[in-house]
């Protein structure tokens, strides 16, 4: 943004905007290069928790706080699943360890969207057995209903201290975007 004097001027005012923010069947998915994990986890299972009792962080860009979050150890959230990533794609990645927040989102993203491909994220799936007989006849045994959103962060150095992690996850419950980018 650019002020009356012709001086850049940054958004620096932070607003809700995190887990409270998001439907409650969404999956999260912390990818954290340091400890080459994934932490898949549901918004509800976190929303389950009294988040106050966690400290809460802030985190910056350029010097300018970006976002507040709670650091909350993964054996906190109820149903978490951890997925190694292979260590080929670790080496990857990590060239790219002081890249912008978004080339580190798109690695993130790039790396579950794999993990998905490969079959090695589980996920939340409703399924029924069919009753009905003439669907059975036509070849139809199970059915499986599946609707899932995804939240991916890049959570570079989170996860267990005994991996190398800081020991939490940070859940962000707000946020700034000073540069106006989207």
């Amino acid at each position: 943004m650019v002020g009356v004097s012709g001086e850049m001027k940054l958004n620096s005012s932070l607003v809700q905007y995190g887990i409270y923010e998001e439907d409650k069947d969404i999956i999260r998915c912390h990818v954290s290069i340091k400890t080459k994990r994934v932490y898949v986890f549901s918004v509800g299972d976190v929303r389950s928790l009294d988040i106050a009792k966690y400290k809460e962080v802030g985190a910056s860009q350029s010097g300018i706080k970006t976002a507040l979050g709670r650091l909350i150890p993964p054996s906190d959230i109820l149903n978490i699943f951890e997925c190694m990533i292979p260590e080929t794609w670790i080496k990857k990645a990590e060239q790219y360890a002081l890249s912008t927040t978004s080339i580190k989102g798109q690695i993130a993203v790039s790396i579950t969207k794999e993990l998905l491909k490969l079959g090695r994220i589980r996920l939340p799936l409703t399924i029924s057995e069919v009753t009905d007989q003439q669907m059975q006849i036509s070849g139809t045994d199970i059915l499986i209903l599946a609707t899932i959103k995804m939240q991916v962060k890049c959570d570079w150095n989170a996860g267990h201290r005994n991996m190398g992690g800081t020991g939490n996850l940070f859940i962000q419950t707000h946020e700034c975007n000073p540069f106006g980018l989207h």
